[in-house]
């Protein structure tokens, strides 16, 4: 029956039928209406004139670099994709006197990249199939890969890039006629031919790198953050098709541009959505993003005044055609502006760029080029740069009463777990965001964290030895600090052999003169102690201590002797089942701590990781000086056979800093584990705790679920206490 149906009048219908059921329909009923109904982008546009439009021609297919043109003889109907059609919110805006204003306008520029490939048989089927939508979707910031296509959907306004979607990649030998920024060419070309030849000449490889190609390129995350470094990935393919990891004898040139500044007008945060009523008002461009209908609604009251002048522009305005879109008529799109384009400021040739403050709020384009004559280009594009998080609030020292607290004779002491890189990953961390666990974005905040509190000393554990002698020893020392360092005895699991983490010792230079230092090697106990070969097996794990002794400079006591102080640090095994290794690691280290101090009379300082809680042998051993037969560790049967011999017990008198307001709740506050493992231990009889630092409430660290977070740079909490002589 619908068969003999003339095919025009099939199409009248369908417009009839989106016509009364869209919430954007015109209405039938023109007298509230200045020039007739309200159609689309706002301007007067009758049904009638829409269906006189519909009734002349068949309906237009957009031709562009997303979505190829199908070919039907028969004049099928044809719906374009709805990311390329005009799409207006269905928000009602606030009535005015003087005008009735038309309804929100607001465009969804975000447009998912295609395949290289034309669109399937079967996709063209089921968009046939589709009836047209004018639901309004905010664009998606979804990072989705398959195996025949990488495709990025990156919320910002990107329908007329040259680019296979936001995100999308473009390879060619040719520059784009939309880059107007595109470099000297002929001048890269050549010196790069002359430094590959200068290369590659002698090993013949010259045609091979002619022909290479960038492929795969991608970031590690996205969206880039201030002052969070962005390190591009790729693989090169070769002339017949295999793809390689990069060597030195590529010839790779880089190109980093920095885009407009895109941001939404009343809150700063990466816009999604534009105004289009402001852009018939002729309001600013930079002034007409915004991020939600939230601050489009207080958009309105504020510009109330500008759009009461320009009712007439915003009910007649017909901007241009789009010469990306084809439409034959100029009746649709010539009611919605050109899609937004960026303009490109080059700004770095490095491979990674650290985005900086000026570049929040824009996006960011990596070119990628490989080759000899002429190079062949790859590009990326970001979404916008947001803004570094701003810092933790500060935490308070509680100083005891009496005392005077930061009094330059006092001993102000950090112990802080940094996180190593090697254990910061999304497989452990996975609530945190990715640059949230970058390096270099983590040991700034780790920095700040050191220096807010000036310590005199600073205790660290899982420092790696590449940071310490690349990062911290470098960094500290500008601050006035000398260190020493130990790693862990065991094997770098990566093929960076400094990619193992230690303990390290930072003191004050002017103030202290280091006089000895004792490393700890527990493996190098349970060899001299144990002859088992399952208690060796079981028992070397790595784990070290370092022991130092520092003189204060112009310090004498009253009987000339030089002013002097012992700190150690260390970092004790983390396996809660392995309960004995942990007691043993901590009774190896008192035994070592007695020799030193038994030859002269200090102070000591024992900072640490322990890995153990407040009820475990461990603390129940530094604080009672012994373990007795009557504890419960004692009734493993592991336990017994290694101690049966050895009497567990200390001579030092030992005492938590924080046990005199109460050991914290936790210190370690992970996704998966929440306690207190960190601990600084002094010697009672000569020091005297001042003042602690507060922690944190749990309302602050669940603000990003747990640590480590954009705010926090480790999953540790750092502990800071401050003491005084006797």
């Amino acid at each position: 029956m619908d068969s003999n149906i003339p095919e025009s009048s099939k199409r009248l219908k369908e417009i009839d039928a989106v016509a009364s059921t869209s919430p954007i329909a015109p209405s039938t009923n023109n007298a509230d209406a200045p020039n007739g109904s309200r159609g689309l982008g706002g301007a007067a546009l009758s049904l009638a004139a829409v269906r006189a439009a519909a009734a002349k021609a068949r309906p237009f297919i957009p031709k562009n670099k997303y979505y190829a043109t199908p070919k039907d003889a028969a004049g099928a109907s044809f719906t374009p994709p709805t990311s390329l059609r005009p799409i207006l919110s269905q928000t009602s805006a606030p009535s005015s006197s003087n005008f009735s204003l038309p309804k929100w306008e607001i465009r969804d520029r975000a447009i998912q990249s295609s395949a290289n490939s034309p669109p399937s048989s079967v996709e063209l089927a089921q968009q046939r199939k589709s009836p047209p939508s004018n639901n309004f979707q905010l664009p998606s910031t979804d990072y989705k890969l398959s195996r025949e296509r990488n495709i990025r959907v990156l919320s910002q306004f990107d329908q007329g890039s040259p680019y296979k979607g936001i995100g999308g990649r473009k390879e060619t030998n040719e520059r784009s006629k939309h880059q107007t920024f595109a470099p000297n060419a002929k001048n890269d070309a050549k010196k790069a031919l002359d430094s590959s030849r200068a290369r590659s000449l002698s090993l013949g490889r010259q045609s091979t790198a002619a022909g290479i190609s960038v492929t795969r390129l991608t970031f590690h995350y996205d969206p880039p953050v201030q002052s969070c470094k962005l390190t591009p990935y790729f693989l090169v393919e070769t002339t017949n098709g295999t793809q390689r990891p990069k060597n030195e004898q590529d010839n790779v040139q880089y190109r980093w541009y920095r885009g407009e500044r895109c941001v939404c007008v009343m809150c700063g945060k990466r816009a999604t959505i534009q105004c289009l009523s402001s852009l018939k008002a002729e309001v600013p461009s930079e002034e007409s993003f915004l991020c939600s209908s939230k601050c489009m609604r207080a958009n309105f009251k504020r510009k109330k005044g500008i759009f009461d002048q320009h009712h007439h522009m915003l009910t007649n305005t017909i901007w241009d055609p789009d010469p990306d879109v084809e439409d034959p008529n100029g009746s649709l799109f010539s009611r919605a502006p050109p899609a937004w384009k960026d303009k490109w400021t080059l700004i770095d040739r490095e491979r990674s760029y650290k985005p900086k403050k000026m570049d929040v709020g824009c996006r960011l384009r990596l070119d990628a080029g490989v080759g000899l004559n002429p190079l062949k280009w790859s590009s990326l594009l970001t979404t916008s740069v947001l803004k570094e998080p701003d810092s933790p609030p500060l935490r308070r020292m509680l100083t005891s009463a009496g005392h005077m607290g930061n009094s330059q004779s006092n001993y102000k002491v950090i112990c802080y777990n940094v996180l190593a890189e090697i254990y910061a990953t999304g497989y452990m961390y996975p609530y945190c965001p990715l640059w949230a666990l970058q390096w270099d974005y983590r040991s700034q905040r780790i920095l700040r964290d050191i220096l807010t509190y000036r310590a005199s000393i600073v205790c660290l554990q899982e420092v790696q030895e590449n940071h310490f002698k690349n990062f911290f020893r470098p960094e500290l020392s500008k601050y006035g600090y000398d260190a020493v360092f130990k790693r862990k005895t065991r094997e770098s699991r990566s093929s960076d052999p400094g990619a193992v983490d230690g303990c390290a010792i930072f003191f004050e230079r002017k103030r202290f003169a280091l006089r000895k230092q004792h490393d700890v090697e527990f493996n190098a106990d349970v060899e001299m102690h144990l002859r088992d070969r399952a208690d060796l097996r079981r028992m070397m794990k790595g784990n070290i201590a370092i022991i130092i002794i520092l003189e204060e400079l112009g310090v004498r006591h009253h009987n000339g002797a030089p002013s002097r102080i012992c700190i150690a640090n260390t970092h004790i095994y983390w396996d809660p089942e392995f309960k004995d290794v942990k007691l043993w690691q901590t009774m190896m280290l008192t035994q070592h701590l007695q020799r030193i101090l038994q030859r002269e009379k200090i102070p000591l300082i024992l900072c640490g990781d322990f890995n153990s809680e407040v009820d475990s042998a461990v603390y129940h051993f530094l604080n009672e000086n012994m373990i007795g037969a009557d504890h419960p560790i004692m009734k493993d049967e592991i336990v017994q056979d290694l101690f049966y011999h050895v009497s567990i017990e200390h001579h030092l008198p030992l005492q938590s800093a924080y046990s005199v307001i109460g050991e914290p709740k936790y210190t370690n506050y992970t996704g998966h584990y929440v306690g207190t493992l960190d601990y600084i231990w002094f010697s009672h009889d000569m020091l005297e705790p001042v003042a602690v630092l507060e922690l944190y409430d749990e309302e602050v660290l669940k603000k990003y679920t747990a640590l480590p977070s954009p705010l926090h740079p480790s999953d540790h909490l750092p502990l800071v206490a401050e003491f005084v002589r006797r």
